[in-house]
């Protein structure tokens, strides 16, 4: 376990505090954030949770300082991936829908099927369809699909010696063939010429164009994996 993130509440109405109490008892040194909605502050389990020993609070707001903040706590080798994704969705995503969109983004929710995102985010499925879908952007099924292929490209340009079909199962592609399959339909390519500079930002621009163009969305039956369903 990298850190601790949690809001004042889990997903059955129950105070987290306790819990982080528990984790943080047992890893002291462990980064740990409460993120949470400002309308929290005034609630007796924010209180509760702060006084855990929490490292920090974060507010929900879909801007680049949230993004950065999270993002800081992953491996130091994927901010820079962050940063290029954050730009691009500061740019081509509505801010109203931009943080389903980026969540679905997230390498860390890249195996979440459909369902499972829409109850991360405390939304029924048919409304998450009927936000992204309303602000013309692709469904979360294809996010999820675009989030696994663009982090697969980025570590096929920054980790050169890592074999294919090692960042295809890393990645949930099932084998090398599928990973090479999923990049044809996504850029009109196999991932081999990615491994030079430049090969994720085309894959990046690549993805720039389907926000921008809702007639390129497209996802055919059996492509990546059907847990997203």
């Amino acid at each position: 376990m990298l850190a601790v993130i949690v809001d004042v509440l889990d997903r059955g109405g129950q105070p987290t505090a306790p819990g982080v109490e528990r984790i943080l008892q047992e890893h002291g040194d462990m980064p740990s954030i409460l993120w949470c909605s400002r309308a929290d502050v005034g609630r007796p389990e924010f209180t509760h949770t702060v006084r855990t020993g929490i490292s920090a609070i974060l507010f929900h707001s879909p801007d680049p300082f949230e993004s950065a903040m999270i993002a800081g706590l992953v491996p130091r080798g994927a901010v820079g991936y962050h940063q290029w994704l954050n730009a691009t969705l500061n740019r081509r995503v509505p801010e109203p829908v931009r943080a389903l969109v980026s969540f679905c983004l997230h390498p860390a929710n890249a195996r979440l099927t459909v369902p499972e995102v829409a109850l991360a985010l405390h939304l029924p499925r048919r409304t998450l369809t009927h936000h992204l879908s309303g602000a013309g952007m692709p469904h979360a099924k294809e996010l999820l699909i675009w989030s696994r292929a663009l982090h697969a490209a980025w570590e096929l340009e920054h980790e050169i010696g890592k074999p294919l079909e090692r960042i295809a199962l890393d990645h949930d592609f099932g084998s090398a063939s599928a990973l090479r399959g999923v990049f044809i339909r996504l850029i009109g390519e196999p991932p081999a010429g990615l491994r030079k500079d430049g090969g994720f930002g085309w894959v990046l621009r690549c993805f720039d164009r389907t926000l921008a163009t809702p007639s390129r969305r497209r996802i055919r039956a059996g492509d990546g994996h059907d847990t997203t369903h």
